[in-house]
């Protein structure tokens, strides 16, 4: 059964760069927790991902808060490695085609 995780985390309070890792380091082991608590309370202990359909940073963001999302994105792709999950990429604007039917995305979507 699929799990869809929409959001974790805190906002974009960037301190200096220890507190920007040490919130991302806590923003991925808190995801992972969630995915093996999840797979636990619904499969069974020491279950992991058959598969993992994670959206690709942008490409064209430039804001400071790219760096973040950049290293979550690398951090999640390492543990589903280290599970040897199957990761499917998606191109955010294919996502948005999935969810709204329309290839664009606006706040509305």
């Amino acid at each position: 059964r699929p799990i869809l995780l929409r959001s974790i985390g805190t906002g974009p309070d960037i301190k200096d760069w220890d507190h920007r890792v040490r919130r991302i380091t806590r923003q991925t082991w808190n995801i992972v927790r969630l995915i093996e608590t999840t797979l636990t309370e619904r499969v069974g202990p020491g279950t992991l991902p058959d598969l993992a359909m994670i959206e690709a940073p942008l490409t064209f963001d430039t804001g400071g808060d790219a760096y973040d999302r950049y290293a979550l994105f690398v951090e999640l792709m390492r543990q589903l490695q280290h599970w040897k999950t199957p990761a499917v990429v998606v191109n955010n604007l294919t996502r948005c085609k999935w969810a709204t039917g329309k290839g664009g995305k606006s706040s509305k979507e």
